[in-house]
């Protein structure tokens, strides 16, 4: 997937949404206008199991080493020049033979270029289309399960240090998921935070020295710590990143 295919096709603008593009793969939900973004899909493709997929960077395996075939973060969706997907016969490189996801992440060229964004949807811009059976049991559309905002905003800028020589590139992103859920009686609020930022260096005609920082951070508010139907809501839990 080039980067023009993942900014001008509509999509709910993460990996896992772009696996249920590819043929020959199986995706355990579908994402909503991103009311799954922040949120790991389970996947299978050709007989292969999950625990083998394999996460890469530039080519450098990332893969969450405490959940197999697990990617470790999240993304911004924008930091790519383009997205390789391969569901079989993969590069011998590859450890395994389950789907491989690469991300080409951008670099800085001798142009000094640069994009903001921001997209955003909300309770307001949406249908209801609540079933009389939970109407019957007292259920409004304001307390069945239903986006409440979607919204992402980044900016990202590249250019030369020393023309043909020395590169840079560097990103910021910052995607809000709030959602009702009616099993927890609130909001479940996700907040991805993503840092990127590249120095590319042409050592010779025939050596370039690459230089990747990558954070990815998540914040989780209202998440349900059991039977949320049987709790009060002051026994949800605000879950914060690892770096707190």
């Amino acid at each position: 997937f080039t980067q023009d295919e993942l900014s001008r096709v509509p999509n709910s603008r993460d990996p896992w949404a772009l696996l249920r593009t590819v043929p020959g793969v199986t995706v355990d939900r579908v994402n909503i206008a991103g009311n799954e973004t922040g949120q790991q899909a389970s996947f299978v493709s050709k007989g292969g199991r999950q625990g083998d997929a394999v996460w890469t960077m530039d080519g450098v395996p990332i893969t969450d080493m405490a959940t197999a075939g697990a990617s470790p973060t999240y993304f911004d969706y924008d930091a790519f020049e383009e997205i390789q997907i391969s569901t079989g016969g993969n590069d011998i490189k590859q450890a395994t033979g389950g789907v491989g996801l690469n991300f080409v992440v951008k670099r800085g060229t001798n142009q000094v270029r640069g994009t903001a964004r921001g997209y955003y949807t909300g309770e307001e811009l949406e249908p209801t289309n609540l079933p009389d059976e939970l109407r019957a049991r007292g259920v409004t559309p304001e307390t069945a399960d239903h986006n409440q905002q979607i919204s992402e905003v980044g900016v990202d800028v590249g250019g030369p240090i020393l023309k043909d020589k020395l590169f840079f590139w560097g990103s910021i992103a910052n995607q809000d998921i709030r959602l009702y859920r009616q099993s927890a009686r609130g909001t479940d609020r996700t907040v991805l935070k993503t840092y990127n930022a590249k120095i590319n260096w042409q050592a010779t005609s025939k050596d370039m020295i690459n230089f990747l920082f990558f954070n990815g951070d998540k914040i989780k508010e209202g998440r349900a710590t059991g039977a949320a139907l049987f709790e009060p809501a002051s026994a949800r839990w605000d879950q914060g990143n690892y770096y707190t």
